[in-house]
C-alpha cells in the first residue's frame, strides 16, 4: 500500500502576521496645564503636588508616545503596554469630569491611519481615548505578528484577542457620541479609520488572526484534523467577514494609499487581507482532507484537496507582486498541488473511492476559540490608584449628590445631638427625684437607703418580682392555647351545621336562609357564630374583659 500523505503544515511566513496597521498620527496637546488651571479653578486652591506630579505625567506620556512614527519588533511590545496604560488614566481622568473633561478646552489633533493627510480635531478626553486604542491595537497587532514568527503563538494569541478588544471598546465609545438627534460628534467629522464599520472590521480582522494563531498552536501540539479543521474554517470566517467590509465599494479606496504623478496607488495591504482569507479557507479544506484520509474516505479527500489546491493559488495570485508573503503563498500553493496529485494517483491505483464535486462536500463546522479583551481587563495597581491624584474633581451631578449627603448625615446628627441631649436631661430630672446619686452617697456613712427608696423596692417585692410575672405569663399561655382549641372545635361544628343548612336549603327551594335563621331552632347557632367571631377577633392583653384579672 502507499503511505497516506502527512497532515498539513503550515511553518512559512504566516500571512496573518503581514497585516500590519498604520499607526495615527498627532500634534502636541498643553493637557497638564489646561488640567492643573482647571483643578485651581474648581477648588479655589492650589493643585496639591501629587496632582501636579499625575498632569505632568500625562503630558510626559503623550509625548512620548506621539513621538513613535512606526512600530518596530523592538519597540512594539513597549508601545502597546505604555498606550494602554494612558487610555486607562485618561478613562480615570474622564470619570471625574462633565462632558468627558469637554471643560479643560484641550484640543486634540489627530491624523488619520490610512490618509495622514487628513485630521480630525476634538475637545473632548473621548477622542484622545479612541484614537489611543486604534494606536494600542495597531501595536499589539504588532506584536503578534513577531511573536507569531518566533513561534510563539500563545502570545500572539492573547495580544490579537487583546487588540480586538481595544477596537471593540473604541465602537462602543464612538456609537453614543454619533447616534442620536443631539449627537456629541457630528458622523461626518470622523476620520474613516475611526467610523463604525471600520472598526468592527479592523476587531474582527485581530480576531481572525488570534483564531489563526490558535489552529497554528494545534498543529504544533498535534491535535487531530478534524478539530484542526473546525478552528480553520472559524478563522476563514473571520477573515471573511473582515474582507467584506474593507473590500466594499465604501472602504477600498479608502484603505488604498493614495499614488500621485511619479508613485502608483497602493493596495498591498487589501491584497494582503484577500491572500489572508483565501489562505485561511484553503488550509481549512486541507485539514478537512486529512480528516477524511483518516476517516478512510478518500474520495473526500481528494475532493477537498483539489478545493484547497486552488485557494491556495488564489492566495498567492492575491498577495502583493514581488513580495515575501506571495513567495510563501506559491511554495505552499506548489507543496499543496504535489499533495492533492499523489492523493489522486493513490486513490485512483488504490482505493478507486468515488470522488464527489466540491459542491456536494458538506460545509466545514466552525469552532470559535477568542474573543476581544477589554483594555480594562488586567489593570494594574498603579493605573488604578491614577485617579485618586484629583480626590476634588467631580462631576456636577455628583459633586450635587455629595452635597445632598454631607447635609443629610449633618441633619442627622444634629438630630442625635439634640434626642441625646433631651434624654439627658430627662435621666438627670429622674435621679433628682429619686435623690440619686446624693442618696447612695449618703448611705455609705450609716449603710441605709433613703425612705423613698426603701418604699420602692418594698412595693416591687409585694407584687411577687419577676417569678411571680413569669408564672402568670406561663398560666395566661396555657389558657390561650386552651381557647384556641376550644374555638376551633367549635368552629367545626359551626361548620358542619353550616353544611347541614346548605343542604336543606338546596332541597327546600321556598326556604331562604333570613327564614331559616329566624326559626328558634337556628338561632342558637346564629348567635354562637357571632360571639365566636367577636371573641377570635377580640386582642387578649388588651381585652378590657381580661385586663382586670392581670392587674394585682
Amino acid at each position: 500500500t502507499t503511505a497516506r500523505a502527512p497532515p498539513p503544515r503550515h511553518k512559512g511566513l504566516p500571512m496573518s502576521a503581514s497585516i500590519i496597521l498604520p499607526l495615527k498620527g498627532t500634534k502636541p496637546a498643553e493637557l497638564s496645564n489646561a488640567l492643573l488651571s482647571y483643578y485651581a479653578d474648581v477648588t479655589k486652591s492650589r493643585p496639591p503636588e501629587a496632582a501636579a506630579a499625575a498632569a505632568r505625567t500625562l503630558d510626559q506620556v503623550r509625548e512620548r508616545l506621539s513621538s513613535i512614527k512606526a512600530l518596530s519588533d523592538t519597540t512594539a511590545d513597549a508601545a502597546a503596554t505604555e498606550l494602554l496604560a494612558y487610555e486607562r488614566q485618561l478613562a480615570a481622568l474622564a470619570r471625574r469630569l462633565d462632558n468627558a473633561g469637554a471643560a479643560l478646552n484641550v484640543r486634540f489633533i489627530w491624523r488619520d491611519a490610512f490618509r495622514p493627510k487628513q485630521k480630525v480635531e476634538k475637545g473632548d478626553l473621548d477622542w484622545e481615548r479612541v484614537c489611543t486604542l486604534f494606536n494600542a491595537a495597531a501595536a499589539l497587532g504588532y506584536a503578534a505578528s513577531r511573536a507569531f514568527r518566533r513561534g510563539a503563538q500563545a502570545d500572539a494569541f492573547k495580544q490579537l484577542q487583546r487588540a480586538a478588544g481595544c477596537f471593540a471598546a473604541a465602537h462602543d465609545m464612538v456609537r453614543p457620541a454619533i447616534w442620536g438627534l443631539d449627537p456629541r460628534w457630528e458622523p461626518a467629522s470622523l476620520s474613516p479609520d475611526l467610523g463604525l464599520e471600520m472598526l468592527s472590521a479592523l476587531r474582527d480582522l485581530m480576531l481572525a488572526q488570534a483564531q489563526h494563531a490558535f489552529h497554528q498552536k494545534a498543529v504544533d501540539e498535534g491535535t487531530s484534523p478534524s478539530v484542526r479543521a473546525k478552528l480553520a474554517e472559524q478563522a476563514a470566517l473571520l477573515f471573511g467577514a473582515a474582507l467584506r467590509t474593507l473590500d466594499s465599494q465604501e472602504l477600498r479606496d479608502y484603505v488604498t494609499e493614495e499614488g500621485s504623478l511619479f508613485k502608483p496607488a497602493d493596495d498591498s495591504w487589501l491584497r494582503r487581507l484577500r491572500a489572508a482569507e483565501a489562505r485561511a479557507r484553503a488550509i481549512a479544506q486541507e485539514e478537512a482532507a486529512a480528516a477524511a484520509a483518516a476517516d478512510s474516505s478518500y474520495g473526500a479527500q481528494v475532493a477537498r484537496l483539489r478545493l484547497a489546491s486552488e485557494l491556495m493559488r488564489r492566495a498567492a495570485a492575491a498577495a502583493p507582486d514581488g513580495s515575501p508573503e506571495r513567495r510563501s503563498l506559491e511554495d505552499e500553493s506548489s507543496s499543496l498541488s504535489q499533495r492533492t496529485r499523489q492523493a489522486e494517483q493513490d486513490n485512483a491505483t488504490i482505493y478507486q473511492d468515488p470522488v464527489p464535486s466540491a459542491g456536494a462536500l458538506p460545509r466545514l463546522e466552525p469552532k470559535l476559540f477568542v474573543k476581544p479583551i477589554r483594555p480594562e481587563e488586567g489593570l494594574s495597581s498603579a493605573q488604578a490608584a491614577y485617579a485618586d491624584a484629583f480626590p476634588a474633581l467631580l462631576p456636577a451631578a455628583t459633586a450635587a449628590a455629595v452635597t445632598q449627603f454631607h447635609g443629610e448625615v449633618h441633619a442627622k446628627l444634629h438630630d442625635l445631638s439634640t434626642r441625646t441631649t433631651s434624654d439627658a436631661e430627662k435621666a438627670q430630672k429622674a435621679l433628682a427625684e429619686l435623690e440619686l446619686p446624693q442618696a447612695l452617697e449618703a448611705c455609705e456613712a450609716d449603710k441605709r437607703l433613703p425612705a423613698r427608696l426603701v418604699r420602692a423596692i418594698a412595693k416591687a417585692q409585694a407584687t411577687g418580682g419577676v417569678g411571680v410575672l413569669e408564672e402568670l405569663l406561663s398560666a395566661c399561655t396555657a389558657l390561650e392555647k386552651e381557647a384556641v382549641g376550644a374555638a376551633t372545635m367549635a368552629n367545626e361544628v359551626l361548620k358542619a351545621e353550616e353544611e347541614k343548612d346548605a343542604a336543606l336549603l338546596s332541597d327546600e327551594p321556598r326556604l331562604t336562609r333570613p327564614l331559616l335563621h329566624a326559626l328558634k331552632t337556628t338561632q342558637p347557632l346564629v348567635i354562637t357564630r357571632s360571639q365566636l367571631g367577636a371573641l377570635e377577633a377580640e386582642d387578649l392583653p388588651t381585652s378590657p374583659r381580661i385586663s382586670p384579672y392581670l392587674v394585682p
